[in-house]
């Protein structure tokens, strides 16, 4: 097999060293890593030394206001910035214009981003009242978590209620997928008393 890259004279970074070695890259994915004299042919060699080689980093929340105000930040813009600060994969936030709370939203949401993207991502959508019916279809359209927003944010989402939460918890949880939690308790509607 013909490697498309190899990446010689590099420091490889795992969990556990920082290794010599070569690593050969094919159709985007790590083949081997190893002894140089151990690595397969290859259409292009890289010389990086002095330079350590470690793995994409995954950022899991990001909030590129696209669609509703590309103008902060869109995704092309804001996956070209994660690209040079080594992220190659970002998990978007739902409080965009529209929010994506429906398939239909997390469709059109998907289209819009696999135009622009330039790295890998994936789609939040919101939890709250309006959308826990829409749990299944979410998954269905490819969803990779939920987020529950206890208080004010952007998009103007309202927060669910107590009970709304608990149910939504016991949906989402039957499903395997994770809910991130934006808890807020400023604006909240579950207060704290100030203690001295």
């Amino acid at each position: 097999m013909t490697a498309d890259l190899i990446l010689t004279g590099g420091k490889v970074v795992s969990p556990d060293a920082v290794i010599d070695a070569a690593v050969a890259i094919k159709d985007g994915k790590i083949l081997s890593v190893g002894a140089l004299e151990a690595m397969p042919q290859a259409r292009e060699t890289v010389d990086v030394s002095g330079m350590h080689v470690l793995p994409g980093a995954i950022d899991v929340h990001v909030h590129f206001r696209d669609p509703g105000y590309p103008q902060k930040e869109d995704f092309a813009s804001g996956t070209i910035a994660a690209a040079f600060g080594g992220v190659t994969t970002v998990f978007d936030m739902p409080n965009t214009i529209p929010t994506v709370g429906t398939p239909e939203a997390l469709a059109a949401k998907h289209k819009m981003a696999s135009e622009k993207a330039h790295i890998d991502y994936g789609l939040y959508a919101v939890l709250g009242e309006d959308s826990i019916e829409h749990v299944p279809a979410l998954i269905d359209t490819g969803v990779i978590g939920f987020k529950l927003y206890m208080g004010n944010t952007f998009g103007k989402i309202p927060s669910p209620s107590t009970g709304a939460m608990l149910e939504a918890f016991e949906v989402v949880a039957q499903t395997g997928k994770r809910i991130s939690l934006h808890a807020d308790a400023e604006n909240s509607k579950i207060k704290t008393a100030n203690k001295p």
